[in-house]
């Protein structure tokens, strides 16, 4: 009778193949540590003399200084005229003299084609005076400005005026704020400096 093949020697055999195998592959591995480690350092010191990191820069940052703004409101050659649209007698006169007495040119108070108007409006004459203007008499009435004067006209009596004040109730009998004359070297950032007035008549 012909013998079997011996199993146990065959299993054997490919034992030892598979280690083989293995101890090839961890010196390949390790062949490939050994020169990614040699490349990697381009100084060929194995790093940075100071202890720095590899790869580590710094980016310089520069912060602009902050900046003053200041815009000057000269009020000097701006006329203003009150008109009554409150329907409360005297009462865009008293604001013409509360006004005139803070040093600003007023003209003559008049009144607006309508009354028992309820809110105060301001506004300013295109080419004549700009809104920055106008914004400065609303801030002293103690109202917002309303915008440029309308077509057609709430006041037909506006003269050479370059700011329109259209006097209602919430304002009528009420006292202005006199606006400040401030130097511009002492304003705050972005603030807004009326120029005093050099005169106070019209």
């Amino acid at each position: 009778m012909s013998q079997q093949p011996r199993q146990p020697k065959s299993r054997a055999s490919g034992a030892m193949a598979g280690r083989t195998v293995f101890v090839v592959l961890i010196a390949v591995a390790l062949g490939l540590l050994i020169l990614y480690n040699g490349f990697g350092d381009g100084d060929g010191g194995g790093g940075s003399g100071d202890g720095s990191s590899a790869g580590t820069s710094t980016i310089p940052t520069t912060i602009a200084p902050s900046t003053t703004t200041t815009t000057v409101v000269d009020m000097a050659a701006v006329k203003t005229v009150v008109a009554n649209a409150s329907g409360v007698a005297g009462s865009a006169g008293r604001m013409t003299t509360a006004l005139t007495n803070c040093g600003l040119t007023l003209l003559p108070a008049t009144n607006a084609d309508t009354t028992g108007q309820e809110a105060t409006m301001v506004y300013n004459v295109p080419n004549v005076a700009t809104p920055e203007q106008a914004t400065v008499i609303a801030t002293a009435v103690g109202v917002s400005y309303t915008g440029v004067l309308p077509t057609p006209s709430p006041v037909k009596a506006v003269g050479d005026a370059g700011v329109v004040v259209v006097l209602g109730k919430d304002k009528a009998n009420s006292t202005p704020t006199c606006p400040s004359a401030t130097p511009p070297a002492t304003t705050a950032p972005g603030e807004t400096t009326v120029a005093p007035p050099t005169s106070a008549g019209g």
